[in-house]
């Protein structure tokens, strides 16, 4: 088509480069000192752990998989000494269950209702009652996915 792939490669890695030393910049001054530990491998895999759990299809995949497991890890770190097992089995069924995140779970079963919707089942009147919407979730979570 006629774009210079190059410079747009070199564009994105310099605007996550400037994003990354940004986030160590504002952790710096917000602790006062940068521990050796942050380089570790745990920490350099949460982000890929977090977007397998979204969802890497769309942008608000890898925010929602943040949340989610954050929210785990607090909760569970609360009632269990064990919670790194739990995050680990969760994260085993949702690669085996979920290939796609949770994001495209939710897009499948959002296409799987227009189907029905669109064939006349009864159930699409029930599918319709508990998501209460009408409108395009491929739009509202950002992209679409060709089938």
């Amino acid at each position: 088509m006629g774009y210079s792939v190059h410079a747009y490669q070199i564009g994105v890695t310099f605007y996550a480069g400037a994003i990354a030393a940004s986030g160590g910049w504002l952790y710096a001054l917000a602790h006062g000192f940068v521990f050796q530990d942050l380089l570790g491998i745990a920490n350099s895999l949460n982000s890929v752990v977090y977007s397998l759990i979204g969802g890497v299809e769309s942008v608000i995949g890898p925010l929602l998989g943040t949340a989610g497991l954050r929210y785990l890890g607090e909760y569970l770190g609360q009632q269990s000494t064990q919670s790194q097992l739990y995050i680990g089995v969760a994260l085993m069924l949702v690669v085996y269950l979920l290939p796609a995140g949770a994001i495209g779970a939710i897009q499948k079963l959002w296409r799987l209702r227009g189907r029905l919707r669109g064939s006349g089942a009864g159930l699409v009147e029930t599918l319709g009652a508990v998501t209460g919407s009408q409108g395009d979730l491929d739009t509202v979570l950002g992209g679409t996915i060709d089938e």
